[in-house]
C-alpha cells in the first residue's frame, strides 16, 4: 500500500492495484518527467517535494499519491515558501501540505484516480464487433445522443466527434455508448472518456466501449489512460470491469486558489 492518506485508503482499498514495476516504460517517464524536475526541496521515506520555476500556470502545485513508494510534489518556488512544513525535519505527508495550502489561501482541485492496464491485461484487449469508430457522417446520431444527456454528463465525459479517437456502440441502430480518447502533442499517455445513454446504463455498454477504443489505442503505440474522480462510484465500477488498475491519484491546484499575491511572473 502506498502512501495516501487515511480517507483516500478507505476509497480504495477495493480497487485492483498497479505496481510501479507492473506500469509500462511510457507510464512511468510521462509521470517522471511531470514530477522529477526542478530543484529537491525536501525528500524522506514517505513524500519526495520538488520546486521548479518553469512550471506552468496549470501546473503550480501538483500532489501526486502513489500505489508504492513515496508521494510526490512539485511547485513553483513561491508556493514552498507558504508551506513551513517543508522546512521542518521530521517527515510530513500529503494531509500537512493540504492543510498548510489551505492556510495560505490555496485550495486543491478534487482528486482523479489514474487507472492504466498491467501488460498481462493488455493482452486480453481485442475488438468488439459491436463497437465502432465514429466519423463526420455520424454526426446526427452524435447530436441526438447528445440531447438525451445532461450538460455535466457531457462535460465530464469530455466526447468530441472530432477527437482523436470516437468509438461508438449501436442498440438496435440507436447509438448507446460513446468513447473518445485524446493525447498531449509530446506524450503517448491517451485520455480515455466515456458515457452511455441514461436509459441503457447497467448494461455493460461501457466496458465494451472502453475496452474496444483500449485496444485500438494500444495497436497505435500509445497508452490506454482512465481517470475519474474519487467519488464516481459508476467510473470506477466501470474501470474496474474493463480490467484496469490504479496507478496514482492526481491532486493539481484549483484555478479558483488565487496565488497572485505572492507569485511573481516567471
Amino acid at each position: 500500500m502506498g502512501q495516501l492518506n487515511h480517507n483516500q485508503k478507505d476509497n480504495f482499498d477495493n480497487l485492483p492495484l498497479l505496481k510501479a514495476t507492473e506500469a509500462s516504460v511510457e507510464v512511468a517517464k510521462y509521470w517522471q518527467a511531470l514530477f522529477a524536475t526542478g530543484d529537491d526541496v525536501l525528500t524522506t521515506s514517505s513524500i519526495e517535494v520538488r520546486s521548479n520555476t518553469k512550471l506552468e500556470a496549470e501546473e503550480r502545485f501538483m500532489l501526486l499519491g502513489t500505489v508504492t513508494g513515496p508521494d510526490k510534489a512539485i511547485m513553483l518556488p513561491e508556493i514552498a515558501a507558504q508551506l513551513p512544513c517543508l522546512n521542518r525535519t521530521q517527515s510530513v505527508n500529503l494531509s500537512q501540505l493540504r492543510s498548510e495550502l489551505a492556510k495560505a489561501g490555496l485550495i486543491l482541485h478534487s482528486a482523479d484516480y489514474i487507472f492504466y492496464f498491467s501488460a498481462t491485461q493488455k493482452l486480453t484487449l481485442t475488438p468488439d464487433v459491436a463497437v465502432r469508430q465514429l466519423n463526420q457522417d455520424d454526426a446526427a446520431d452524435f447530436s441526438e445522443f447528445q440531447r438525451q444527456c445532461s450538460e455535466s454528463e457531457l462535460d465530464n465525459a469530455s466526447v468530441e466527434l472530432d477527437d482523436w479517437m470516437v468509438y461508438g456502440l449501436f442498440n438496435d441502430g440507436r447509438l448507446v455508448c460513446i468513447a473518445s480518447a485524446y493525447h498531449g502533442e509530446n506524450d503517448k499517455m491517451a485520455d480515455i472518456g466515456v458515457i452511455t445513454l441514461p436509459t441503457e446504463r447497467g448494461k455493460s455498454y461501457a466496458t465494451r466501449v472502453v475496452r474496444a477504443i483500449s485496444h485500438d489505442i494500444c495497436a497505435q503505440n500509445f497508452e490506454p489512460q482512465y481517470r475519474c474522480q474519487q467519488d464516481n462510484e459508476a467510473s470506477i465500477s466501470v474501470a474496474k470491469s474493463v480490467g484496469l488498475a490504479l496507478y496514482c491519484t492526481w491532486e493539481p491546484l484549483s484555478p479558483n486558489s488565487d496565488t497572485d499575491d505572492f507569485i511573481v511572473s516567471h
